[in-house]
């Protein structure tokens, strides 16, 4: 498979009639359901909960955080976009994200990321992300997003604007 670029989206030359799969969460809740002090890199502990789906097609379950892969999606390709927005923190924070996959053996980490969302209480907003990663799955693997803020003072929480996890099958 090849993929290709137009000015808007990514696509692949797969042809034929292929059809894409979406999954979209997104935090809606505000508060302490991501909050992690001083861990780098994230401990289980820290695991990203996330509210109902705004969109769930077929090939995908969700329980606690954890996708898992349904036979649609076996050995396809996922594009992965993962954002954390963090705010209110009084000091310099810096927030890390990863993208973990378990493909039977127990979770590895595919990707981490990292950013300093804080500065000090004047700038006290911020994201980190992951964006345009590419997974190759397979039926029951599971991933999970991993969060923490690795702090010098006291744990802010994180926002619910801006906090969210895509993933879309290359058809």
């Amino acid at each position: 498979m090849t993929l290709l670029r137009n000015p808007h989206d990514w696509y692949s030359d797969l042809g034929g009639g292929a059809s894409a799969s979406a999954l979209f969460l997104a935090k809606k809740t505000d508060g302490g359901g991501l909050t992690a002090t001083g861990t780098n890199p994230p401990t289980a502990s820290t695991i990203v909960t996330w509210d109902e789906p705004t969109k769930q097609d077929d090939g995908y379950s969700i329980s606690s955080g954890e996708v898992t892969i349904g036979s649609e999606l076996d050995g396809k390709w996922l594009l992965v976009n993962i954002q954390i927005n963090g705010d209110g923190f009084n000091n310099r924070t810096q927030v890390v994200v990863e993208l973990q996959q378990d493909t039977g053996g127990g979770y590895s980490t595919l990707i981490r990321s990292s950013n300093y969302n804080s500065r000090d209480s004047d700038q006290n907003e911020g994201t980190t992300s992951i964006n345009g990663f590419l997974v190759q799955v397979s039926e029951d693997d599971k991933l999970k997003v991993m969060c923490a803020n690795n702090t010098d003072g006291a744990a802010g929480v994180y926002g619910t604007n801006g906090c969210f996890w895509s993933m879309a099958s290359l058809a």
